[in-house]
């Protein structure tokens, strides 16, 4: 995937197609714990998301 980030806030365009839950998972490994991720229109919600920062 190509990663574009501005501030706080990155979106990516491209790579394989994955769960939202997979897909949060490998960015929190790359880029360190989120606040928020969508994946295709898919949102986590506060719980996907406390375990997606869990590792």
């Amino acid at each position: 995937a190509a990663w574009r980030c501005e501030g706080a806030a990155c979106t990516a365009t491209g790579g394989s197609s994955q769960p939202a839950a997979r897909a949060c998972r490998r960015v929190v490994a790359k880029l360190g714990p989120v606040t928020a991720f969508s994946y295709k229109g898919e949102a986590l919600d506060q719980q996907a998301l406390a375990t997606c920062n869990a590792g």
